[in-house]
């Protein structure tokens, strides 16, 4: 993948993440998850301060990572979703789910890149090492 094209895909899937954000808030459809993936640690506080302070580094590092970094597909998926996610974080003071699918828990586009990006990640990382 082109550096180009893996910049434009992040900023794409950060801007549709955030715009279903906006507009499922003031649907008063969306859920605001304090905690980690599932809803863990959802009331506490010392882990919400960790969940604040530890992202600015990473936000750091996504930043940095994605002008350098995206050439790999599942790379760029992982970072858009991570980035998308950590905005949440720092300016809502929690993740906003929107999806509900079935008996799964909340999620939402940034977690479907997050996802998707590893899976991808993975299966490009054992190509190569099997070629």
């Amino acid at each position: 993948m082109r550096k180009r094209k893996g910049q434009i895909i992040f900023f794409l899937i950060v801007v549709l993440d955030q715009f279903l954000k906006l507009v499922t808030l003031k649907r008063g459809s969306a859920v605001l998850n304090r905690g980690i993936s599932f809803g863990l640690f959802n009331d506490s506080f010392s882990f919400e301060v960790l969940l604040v302070v530890l992202p600015v580094l990473l936000g750091i590092f996504l930043f940095v990572s994605i002008f350098k970094l995206s050439k790999n597909f599942g790379l760029v998926l992982i970072l858009s979703g991570g980035f998308s996610n950590y905005l949440d974080r720092i300016i809502k003071g929690g993740v906003v789910d929107y999806l509900k699918i079935w008996f799964f828990p909340h999620f939402n586009l940034a977690d479907l890149a997050i996802t998707l990006g590893f899976v991808w990640f993975l299966v490009d990382f054992v190509k190569k090492q099997t070629v």
